[in-house]
């Protein structure tokens, strides 16, 4: 017997009135399928997770280990340890200023520091699109520089061909033997 039933049987014995158990036990069911439901439900936050780790993948970054966390201190420096959007000190995080979205990768002057109310406005658009301006001097000029890179990098791969493959070198060549081992001294002759 399940723990349900033995407490709606101790309920009967107690002299519950029967109608009262039977209103308890479909509301308890009703509230069992409704957390059922919910379970099954994928939350907003784990959506976007899912799609930001599909944009990395889509763009040959990795998914699981982005390489942009290993330059958050340089970009904290670089941007005065301020959002670069408000000015803002509090609960800072990295910003693609390209998004991932749009191909933007995790190069550091495609990283600025943002408060996280700002990075989640932002979301997947440049602060262009958004309506802002990247504030901090240092930030600018790296957007610049990326923007730069990005531009000749697209421009170069759309106007030209790409460069044939060169041949695979040949092996290098096999190291020298070794020298032979030292011959010990000719013996002395005594006289």
């Amino acid at each position: 017997m399940s723990e349900l039933a033995a407490v709606i049987a101790d309920l009967i014995r107690a002299g519950t009135d029967p109608e009262l158990v039977g209103r308890l036990v479909s509301a308890i069911a009703q509230r069992s399928a409704t957390n059922a439901q919910q379970a099954k439900q994928v939350s907003p936050g784990a959506v976007r997770m899912r799609r930001y780790r599909e944009h990395r993948k889509d763009n040959g970054l990795d998914a699981n280990q982005p390489e942009y966390i290993f330059h958050r201190e340089a970009i904290l420096e670089r941007d005065a340890s301020q959002c670069v959007y408000c000015a803002s000190e509090e609960d800072l995080v990295l910003d693609h200023i390209v998004p991932i979205c749009q191909g933007g990768t995790d190069h550091p002057d495609n990283l600025a520091t943002a408060c996280r109310p700002c990075n989640a406005s932002k979301a997947g658009k440049t602060a262009e699109e958004w309506g802002r301006e990247v504030l901090a001097e240092g930030a600018r000029a790296a957007m610049l520089r990326y923007s730069a890179q990005r531009s000749a990098t697209s421009a170069t791969s759309a106007t030209s061909p790409s460069p044939p493959v060169p041949p695979p070198s040949p092996p290098p060549p096999p190291p020298p033997p070794p020298p032979p081992p030292p011959q010990p001294p000719p013996p002395q002759k005594n006289k």
